[in-house]
């Protein structure tokens, strides 16, 4: 058996050693499934001397030279088929002295999935249609609420403008590693073919040039955010990818960097001919960041139709250098379109749930389902230093998100960039005690990115991340520095002074500070024992009600159209995915409601076209008396 889940890992390898291949969410999950069985090492074909969850990560040398026949799980989606054929080179039996982590059944075809795929080529069978223009999909992991918005948003386009669809693997797949379950899924909402970003051998010799170019000119941050490609500015669409997924370096010149560019440029070059080459009339995007950026603004500047189409139905259309929370700028004038009673209700309710959200009540946050940084205030232990120096708190983002969603940042538009401005920082004021928190929902690679951070910048201690900030308030933190975190409208109701980054989604009030540039952020780090506190808590509170109360950011509860139950509406990033969401949504389905989603698709795309950021969409909320 070459593909194993958890449950047979924990019973087959009790009290035993093994080791993980992969060193990503795929590898930290079915860390935390199994236990009692000891892991001898992570390996990974890019990360070396380094730790994950106080496990050694290794090479796959390394792996070899001290291999004594322990079982290796490979546990990556993405690159499965690829490390599976590497350790075959290295004399590896499948089967037998290595494996494949298959928890989601990607490559074992279970009942429910089989019954999916056949419920699918029924409902879209007469969709199918010949032609040569082209519908693009992405093809991503298996999760049924994406796949259901897909299939009818491509097979709308296919019916209307006479095409086929096709599907390109996301990201860094290939379709040698896409799970042969998975391409099935696909096909059964008439995916004809899937789009493999092999370059042919004159777009190598142009794709090599280009780096060439390129890569001699990059000497700072500053030259990657300006990198442009057949006219289009792809330098903060390279950071966005980059932060994303790999574990930065110090240097922005580094031979890790250049690897990257390499196959950036290729994918960029590969989909500007593929563009050019077919007709392509409708390009559908997953999240339309990070990767897909590259996609969305080679398509976009040659006037192809772009949507993307996200769960729970985030449906946009996007505009070069797309980024989603561009309607933060007109928070104010939102605040001052209110009615005198909705503003003086909107105060109100905003002092309560502020007020609940700093008590530590989970269901103010989104995405904290058990517990709140500010749920364990009152704990006795101290954890800063006592000293009559400034203490200033660096509140790091999580990497795994797209770090561009609010536009334009002072470094660069790249938190890495701005964490080691200020490490440079910690070094030139010693006046100041430097502190930094994880954000507590960080991942394992923002840890090791931290921690590298750390290793470089001794000045700056690391306090754990579950202290309350009130505590950290009452010990002397003065100070928070963020790029646009929700520490901007959480640490102004107790008396810490933040300073941002970058755009935010507080930047047209004041109450917290907002440079425009490197050199007026330096001055008021430079100077903050001369700064006057701002104190405008009733702004805080104009923003907080417009950003948690009246504002509706999807305008029209798409979703709705689509699923019908709340188990299938729920958001599955609180909630995990399972096979059950395929029963559901097939007991759900029928011939009727399939015909007003279709009908409806128009009537959908007209509402997202004539979305705009500075139109007020305003959920309908009933004031109390």
């Amino acid at each position: 058996m070459l593909y194993i889940n958890s449950s047979y890992i924990q019973e087959k390898y009790k009290n035993r050693s093994i080791y993980i291949f992969g060193t990503g969410m795929v590898a930290n999950m079915l860390w935390q499934k199994i236990t009692d069985v000891r892991i001898l090492a992570f390996v990974d074909n890019y990360r070396k001397n380094q730790k994950m969850n106080d496990c050694r990560i290794i090479s796959v040398d390394e792996l070899i030279h001290e291999w004594k026949g322990e079982p290796v799980i490979i546990a990556s989606i993405k690159f499965a088929s690829d490390i599976a054929e590497q350790l075959k080179s290295k004399k590896l039996k499948e089967g037998e002295d290595f494996f494949i982590f298959d928890e989601e059944n990607l490559f074992t075809k279970s009942d429910a999935v089989q019954k999916f795929i056949s419920f699918n080529e029924k409902v879209w069978r007469r969709y199918q249609r010949e032609g040569t223009k082209k519908v693009l999909i992405p093809c991503r992991v298996l999760r049924n609420s994406d796949i259901i918005l897909h299939a009818y948003f491509a097979n709308f386009f296919a019916e209307k403008y006479e095409a086929e669809i096709y599907a390109y693997p996301k990201g860094t797949w290939s379709v040698k590693n896409c799970p042969p379950l998975l391409r099935d899924v696909y096909k059964s909402i008439n995916v004809k073919g899937f789009i493999d970003r092999e370059l042919q051998f004159d777009y190598e010799r142009e794709a090599a040039e280009i780096l060439e170019e390129i890569w001699g000119s990059i000497h700072s941050w500053e030259d990657w955010k300006h990198i442009v490609i057949y006219g289009i500015d792809f330098g903060t669409t390279m950071i966005r990818h980059y932060l994303r997924e790999f574990v930065p370096p110090f240097r922005s010149d580094d031979k890790i960097m250049f690897s990257f560019l390499a196959d950036v440029i290729k994918t960029i070059v590969f989909w500007y001919h593929y563009f050019k080459e077919h007709e392509v009339c409708a390009l559908i995007l997953a999240d339309g960041v990070t990767w897909d950026g590259y996609l969305r603004d080679l398509a976009l500047s040659l006037g192809i139709l772009v949507y993307i189409v996200d769960y729970p139905a985030n449906i946009r259309k996007p505009f070069l250098g797309f980024y989603h929370e561009n309607f933060y700028q007109y928070y104010k004038c939102f605040w001052n379109l209110l009615s005198k009673e909705e503003q003086e209700y909107g105060i109100q309710w905003a002092k309560k749930h502020l007020e609940l959200r700093l008590k530590g009540c989970t269901d103010e946050i989104p995405y904290m389902k058990d517990k709140s940084v500010y749920a364990n205030y009152g704990m006795q232990t101290t954890v800063l230093r006592p000293s009559n120096k400034i203490k200033v708190l660096i509140c790091p983002h999580i990497f795994e998100e797209d770090c561009y969603c609010c536009g334009e940042q002072v470094f660069a538009n790249n938190y890495w960039y701005w964490l080691c401005h200020l490490g440079d920082l910690s070094s030139q004021l010693p006046q100041y005690d430097w502190y930094i928190k994880m954000h507590p929902n960080g991942s394992l690679r923002d840890n090791i990115i931290i921690d590298n951070l750390l290793e470089h910048y001794p000045n700056i201690t690391k306090i754990p991340t579950f202290v309350s900030p009130i505590k950290l308030k009452e010990e002397g933190i003065q100070y928070a520095l963020t790029v646009y975190g929700t520490i901007g409208h959480e640490y102004p109701a107790f008396g810490i002074q933040v300073i941002n980054a970058g755009n935010n989604p507080y930047s047209s009030f004041d109450f917290t500070w907002n440079p425009k540039d490197k050199k007026s952020y330096d001055e008021l780090i430079y100077n903050l024992g001369n700064l006057k506190p701002k104190e405008n808590l009733d702004q805080l509170y104009q923003f907080y009600c417009i950003h948690y109360l009246y504002y509706n950011r999807n305008k029209a509860d798409f979703y709705n159209v689509f699923f019908k139950t709340e188990f299938l509406k729920r958001d599955i990033r609180a909630e995990p995915f399972s096979e059950n969401d395929y029963i559901a949504y097939m007991e759900q389905w029928t011939s009727q409601n399939h015909e007003v989603i279709m009908k409806a698709i128009p009537d959908i795309l007209n509402q997202v076209d004539a979305w705009r950021p500075d139109i007020f969409y305003k959920n309908k909320v009933l004031i109390e008396k």
